[in-house]
């Protein structure tokens, strides 16, 4: 059984790479902040330049406001099965295409627990018995 240590990734080339693949395929995130706090997002962009990633914002003012004051906010996926963490801090408010946004530091450590169970190939179990022969 693979330990969870197993499943973090801490090379910044290889974290960019996987949160552009949630970015591509759009995946909903589950944003955890304060005392209970949460709300739905997705990740937007990334820019390696300035060490940023970009997520929607809430859907509500007084949520963003509360995640501004927070010091350490948490993100969960799923993607085809693949479990992805990261925890974030020093958010920040942006724009992202005219649209409010916030930004974050790319993680330093990214989980990406894929087991491989999620990609077998499930065979049913069938009978096969002898051809008949037409007569």
């Amino acid at each position: 059984m693979n330990d969870e240590s197993d499943c973090i990734i801490r090379n910044k080339q290889q974290i960019i790479k996987h949160l552009d693949l949630l970015i591509k395929q759009k995946v909903l995130c589950s944003l955890y902040f304060g005392d209970n706090a949460s709300f739905i997002t997705t990740l937007l962009d990334t820019d390696p330049l300035h060490d940023r990633i970009l997520l929607d914002s809430g859907p509500k003012d007084y949520l963003n406001k509360c995640l501004f004051n927070s010091t350490t906010i948490r993100i969960r996926a799923d993607v085809s099965g693949i479990k992805v963490a990261f925890e974030g801090s020093n958010i920040k408010p942006a724009t992202y295409q005219g649209q409010t946004a916030f930004s974050m530091p790319i993680p330093k450590e990214l989980l990406w627990r894929q087991r491989r169970q999620f990609y077998r190939v499930k065979l049913s179990l069938i009978h096969i018995s002898e051809p008949t022969r037409p007569y």
